[in-house]
C-alpha cells in the first residue's frame, strides 16, 4: 500500500498518518469507556492510543506504516503550538505564596529526577552519555515531546544512539507510574483513613461552559481568531531561532550545541512571547480599546488539548523496538527508581512546606512530576471530588511558574554535552556540581517562603 501511495497518491501521504491518529484516539477513548480495568487507572487516552498503534504498526504486527519523518515535524510542533495556547488564556488575581511556592517545588522536582538519572549513568551505566541521565526528568516531567525533542537532538549530533525513542519510552512508562501508583497510593490512603474516594470513570461530564462573545464575532469567527494568533506567535517563533542559528553558525561545533538548545525549547519560547502578546493585550484593554475577544479561553484550551492528545499519540507510535533493546537496563532502573523517589521526594517536601492537604499535594506534583498536569488534576479530583481545596489551583499556576524556575536546568543541559564533545571528563563534575548547586538554591528560596509564611502567621 506504501508503495502505491508514493507512486500514485503522495499528497495524502501525511494526512493518512493523522486519521490513522485521530482512529486510534477513538478507539482508545471506546475501551477507556467500556473495558473495567482502564476506567480504574488514571492513563491518557493518547497514550492507550499511542500503545495500540504501536502494536499494530511495523515495529511489531505490520499493518501499517508509520512515517517518522512526518510524526516528528507533527510532535515537534504541536509541542510548541500546544502550550503557546495554554499560555495566551487569560489568568485571574495575582499569585500568593502557595503557587510561587508549588512552582518552586515542581522545578526542584527537575532537577531531583536529573540527579538520579544522572548518578545511575555514573554509577552503572558509565559507557552511556551522561547526559542520558537528564533524560528521566525531562521524560517524566516534561513529557514525550521535550524529551524526543532533546534526545533527538543528541541523536543527530552523534551523542546518543536511538536517543529519540529513548526519550518517548521512558516519557509513556513515566505515565504509567503515575497513572497507576498514584490511583493505588489515593486508594491506601483512603481506606487508612475511613474516607470516601471517587472512582475513576471516564463519563461525559455535565457543566455549564461560559463563551466570551463579542458582537462583532461569531463562535467560528472566534476560533478562527484563535488559530491565527497562534499560528503568528509561533511565528515569531520561527524567526527568533533563525535569527539564533544564523548568528551562532559562525561559532562552530559549540555555536551548533547551542542553537540545537535553543531548538529543542521552540514551546519555552513561544511561551515567552505569548506572555509579551497578553500584556500589550491587557495594557490596550485598560486604555479601552476593544480587544478583549482576541483570546477565548474555552477554545484556547480546547485547542492545546487537542494538539497534546496528538503529540502523545505520536510520540509513542514513533518508539522504535531498537531503542528499547538497547537501553532496556537504564529505562529498567532509571524509571523504577525515578517512579520511587519522586513519590517519596514530593511526599517529604509537602510535610515541609504546606500545613494541611498533604496527601492531596503530594498525590497532584506526582503526577506531574510522573506525567502531565491533567494526570496531577485527576489524582487529586480522586480525594477532592469537587474541587473544594486549593490544591489544583496552586498546581495549575505554579506548573506555570515553574516553567522560569527550570530555565536554569536547560542551561544545565549543555555541559555534559560539551564535555562529550571536547573529551574534557571534569565536565561530568560541572555537571554534578551545577545541578547541587541550584538545588540549593531552591531550597533557599522554599526556606525563606516558609519562614515568611510562618512571620504571618504568627502577625495574625
Amino acid at each position: 500500500m506504501e508503495k502505491f501511495l508514493v507512486e500514485y497518491m503522495p499528497e495524502w501521504m501525511g494526512i493518512l498518518q493523522l486519521i490513522y491518529i485521530a482512529l486510534l484516539l477513538f478507539v482508545a477513548k471506546m475501551l477507556k469507556e467500556k473495558v473495567p480495568f482502564l476506567n480504574k487507572v488514571i492513563i491518557p487516552s493518547s497514550l492507550l492510543a499511542g500503545f495500540l498503534g504501536w502494536i499494530l504498526s511495523d515495529q511489531a504486527l505490520g499493518l501499517f506504516t508509520v512515517d517518522v519523518d512526518f510524526l516528528e515535524v507533527v510532535i515537534y510542533n504541536a509541542m510548541g503550538l500546544g502550550f503557546i495556547a495554554l499560555a495566551l488564556k487569560t489568568t485571574k488575581g495575582a499569585l500568593d505564596r502557595k503557587p510561587f511556592t508549588t512552582g518552586a517545588i515542581i522545578a526542584s522536582g527537575y532537577l531531583f529526577q536529573a540527579f538520579i538519572g544522572a548518578l545511575i549513568v555514573f554509577v552503572l551505566f558509565s559507557d552511556l552519555f551522561l547526559g542520558t541521565g537528564f533524560i528521566l526528568a525531562l521524560g517524566f516531567s516534561q513529557g514525550p515531546s521535550l524529551a524526543y525533542n532533546i534526545s533527538h537532538g543528541w541523536e543527530m549530533q552523534g551523542i546518543l544512539s536511538h536517543g529519540g525513542g529513548l526519550g518517548v519510552a521512558i516519557a509513556a512508562i513515566g505515565f504509567l507510574w503515575g497513572g497507576i501508583l498514584g490511583v493505588v497510593l489515593n486508594n491506601i490512603y483512603a481506606r487508612k483513613n475511613k474516607m470516601p474516594i471517587l472512582k475513576v470513570k471516564h463519563e461525559v461530564l455535565k457543566t455549564n461552559v461560559e463563551i466570551e462573545s463579542h458582537s462583532k464575532v461569531t463562535f467560528f469567527d472566534a476560533l478562527t481568531t484563535q488559530i491565527v494568533i497562534i499560528l503568528l506567535v509561533y511565528g515569531v517563533v520561527f524567526l527568533i531561532l533563525w535569527g539564533i542559528k544564523g548568528t551562532l553558525q559562525p561559532l562552530g561545533g559549540l555555536g551548533e550545541t547551542f542553537a540545537g538548545l535553543f531548538y529543542g525549547l521552540n514551546f519555552l519560547i513561544g511561551i515567552m512571547i505569548a506572555f509579551g502578546f497578553k500584556k500589550i493585550q491587557k495594557k490596550l484593554i485598560d486604555k479601552g480599546r476593544d480587544v478583549k475577544f482576541l483570546t477565548n479561553n474555552y477554545i484556547l484550551q480546547s485547542i492545546s488539548s487537542f494538539l497534546f492528545n496528538i503529540m502523545i499519540t505520536a510520540s509513542v507510535l514513533i518508539i522504535s523496538s531498537a531503542s528499547v533493546s538497547e537501553y532496556f537496563g537504564f529505562i529498567m532502573i532509571a524509571t523504577s527508581v525515578g517512579g520511587i523517589l519522586t513519590y517519596l521526594y514530593f511526599r517529604a517536601l509537602v510535610r515541609w512546606q504546606y500545613p494541611d492537604h498533604h496527601q492531596e499535594y503530594t498525590i497532584g506534583l506526582y503526577g506531574n512530576g510522573t506525567g502531565t498536569i491533567s494526570t496531577g488534576i485527576a489524582l487529586v479530583k480522586m480525594l477532592d471530588p469537587n474541587l473544594e481545596k486549593p490544591v489544583v489551583e496552586d498546581l495549575v499556576v505554579g506548573s506555570g511558574t515553574a516553567l522560569f524556575f527550570a530555565i536554569p536546568l536547560f542551561g544545565i543541559l549543555v555541559l555534559p554535552e560539551t564535555g562529550f564533545k571536547t573529551g574534557n571528563p571534569m565536565f561530568i563534575l560541572y555537571t554534578f556540581i551545577a545541578i547541587i548547586g541550584y538545588f540549593i538554591v531552591l531550597m533557599t528560596v522554599l526556606f525563606f517562603a516558609k519562614r515568611r509564611s510562618n512571620k504571618k502567621k504568627k502577625a495574625l
